[in-house]
């Protein structure tokens, strides 16, 4: 029966929540909520929450949550018409007279409910039956063990298309409610009805309170199923239809065993593409794994897997497979979730590796094999960020520019302000660090670098002076910026190795590509004001640059500056043992030797390029 939703609100005004669960068990308060040790877990330490003002409760041990409704239902064992019932006469209410439409849908409903029970329960009867050890032996060879086959109720669907009709009608079901139900189909050669699962290993579809709502049925294997007539191939699964009870694009598999384990285990919610997955899952020891079903990821769904969650981030995980229709899925999800993230209510992913899903990927390399993707999984926004970069060149105006449109229009898909300006601004970010000129520059010298570095590793004993010549070096540059343009491409190949100075360089080099003017010494000072701790990266330059720092003194002479800059580099490139794929750490100093020779005819001819 539908109840007015004005006549719910006065029960729940009319009787506190907290003093009606306070009847059942101990209320303390706890700020502006109450807590007790939750009525539907044993717990010593209590993790039940109860909010008058909300008007709801909620359990962080199991994850029970609910209003006064919910509660009177689930702890007396009632139906919703008889809890009702019990809490109008307690607060002094009338229930509102049933029109006899609205009792016959509550029966209907009742019905139907009592019918997939029974069903499951003649699939569950039938995979331990004698006659059927071969089904259930291959289930069983397929991984599950016999708790798992209790705990997600599996079953079987014999071939015979009138063995369920005619159970059913035993137990007092009409055909129509079998119809209902979406059990069975009516057939068009005649009156009688079908059973629509048959020869199918059965996996029933539970809601929230793990009432049996709907069945998918997997196709056995070519030596177990009765031969095909004709040339019709089945489908590997089938899922029951949308009816009075179910609504696929609403609901997720294992929603029941996923929600106590977030709320009880604080188990990461992990959603997969099918059933074998998802048990494969939780048999493995992650309880929080779920599954659409039958269809792509919907906004309900995504909607219901975060309200699983009971911490304050709420981050599911999307497993898909590695290959491109599982990138193809991840981008369909992507476009679904984009309108509803909110602060902290987001996704990662997790790619699978080629041919492979979670399922085939325990029974290959056990739990820890899929542990350790799950904690490679991507946010969302390197999903986004790969989506729109992957196999792109990305090399001129127009081409950043229209890189730049793609991201608004992400941009603008994000209903929340707050969190469109975060993703706004990184993926901004994400450009300029990687197509501006300096970014392009330096990926550039990267790579050479990385062919033929020229500082690689200091030789042992120079550490102290080394250090103090780079800090010379990059003091020097700062102070006349100017010439930075004539040694850029060396001191982008360089190896700082104290952090502070490898900052202060790219800090540096950045300025000079970035600027659109003559860099002078003015105008890097404003610059380096929106370099974060370039005021601490320059003292520490400035502190240790004082001892190879004479050429300085006679600043009025450019040709001084560049010549002190010059040989500033090549003392520092000659006091390194270059190529540690030669033995860096050798002391044979013949290997040390080549190694200098080669790196210091790369230094000079960059520096003799430096000097015209």
């Amino acid at each position: 029966m539908s109840i007015p939703a004005a006549f719910k609100q006065e029960l729940r005004q009319r009787l506190p929540l907290s003093a009606w669960i306070g009847k059942k068990v101990k209320v303390t308060r706890a700020g502006a909520e109450y807590k007790a040790c939750c009525p539907f877990h044993h717990e010593k330490t209590p993790s039940f929450t109860i909010n008058d003002q909300k008007q709801f409760y909620h359990c962080f041990g199991c994850g029970a949550h609910g209003d006064i409704i919910t509660f009177a239902m689930e702890i007396n064992n009632l139906p919703f018409m008889e809890a009702i019932e019990m809490l109008a006469a307690e607060a002094g209410l009338q229930v509102p007279q049933q029109t006899p439409e609205q009792k016959k849908a509550y029966e209907i409903y009742d019905r139907v409910m009592g019918c997939l029970a029974e069903a499951s329960k003649f699939f569950r009867e039938c995979l331990h039956d004698p006659k059927y050890k071969e089904i259930r032996q291959y289930a069983l060879e397929r991984g599950l063990n016999e708790e798992t086959l209790e705990q997600f109720r599996l079953g079987f669907a014999p071939a015979d298309r009138h063995a369920l009709p005619a159970h059913l009608k035993a137990k007092g079901f009409s055909e129509k409610e079998m119809i209902e139900a979406s059990l069975c189909r009516r057939s068009k050669k005649g009156d009688s009805v079908y059973a629509f699962f048959r020869d199918r290993l059965m996996f029933p579809v539970t809601d929230g309170r793990g009432r049996v709502v709907a069945f998918g049925g997997r196709i056995l294997p070519d030596h177990l199923k009765q031969p095909e007539q004709g040339d019709f191939t089945p489908p590997k699964y089938i899922n029951s239809s949308d009816t009075l009870v179910f609504h696929k694009g609403r609901m997720v598999f294992n929603e029941s065993i996923a929600r106590t384990a977030s709320g009880k285990e604080n188990a990461p919610i992990i959603i997969t593409e099918g059933y074998m997955d998802v048990i494969a899952l939780v048999q493995a020891g992650f309880h929080g794994a779920v599954a659409p079903l039958g269809t792509a990821l919907t906004e309900e769904q995504i909607q219901l897997c975060w309200s699983m969650i009971s911490q304050d981030i709420k981050e599911f995980y999307v497993c898909f497979d590695g290959d491109n229709a599982g990138k193809r899925a991840a981008e369909r999800s992507v476009e679904r979730m984009l309108p509803l993230i909110q602060p902290g209510m987001s996704a990662r992913f997790v790619f699978m590796p080629a041919g492979e899903d979670p399922d085939s990927l325990i029974k290959s390399g056990g739990k820890g094999a899929f542990q350790r993707y799950l904690e490679r999984a991507e946010p969302m926004i390197n999903v986004i960020w790969a989506q729109l970069t992957e196999g792109q060149i990305f090399d001129t105006p127009e081409r950043i520019a229209g890189l730049e449109k793609s991201v608004q229009n992400i941009v603008d898909k994000i209903s929340h302000a707050s969190v469109a300006h975060h993703y706004k601004t990184h993926l901004r970010d994400k450009i300029r660090d990687t197509y501006s000129p300096y970014a392009l520059k330096q990926a550039k010298y990267k790579k050479k670098a990385a062919a033929n570095p020229l500082i690689a590793l200091t030789r042992p004993g120079q550490q102290k002076k080394q250090n103090h010549m780079q800090a010379t070096l990059l003091y020097a540059l700062y102070l006349y910026p100017q010439h930075i343009g004539r040694f850029e491409e060396m001191l982008a190949m360089i190896n700082f190795e104290e952090p502070q100075y490898q900052a202060m360089c790219d800090a540096l080099l950045k300025a000079y590509v970035d600027s659109e003017e003559t860099l002078n010494h003015g105008r890097l000072k404003e610059i380096f004001l929106d370099f974060e701790q370039t005021d601490l990266y320059l003292h520490y330059v400035k502190d240790k640059a004082h001892l190879h720092a004479g050429f300085l003194a006679d600043a009025q002479k450019s040709e001084t500056i560049v010549t002190g800059i010059n040989q500033l580099l090549q003392n520092i490139v000659q006091r390194g043992s270059f190529d540690p794929s030669e033995g860096a750490e050798s002391t044979d100093s013949s290997v040390i030797k080549s190694g200098r020779r080669r790196m210091g005819e790369t230094a000079q001819r960059l520096l003799a390029d430096g000097n015209e």
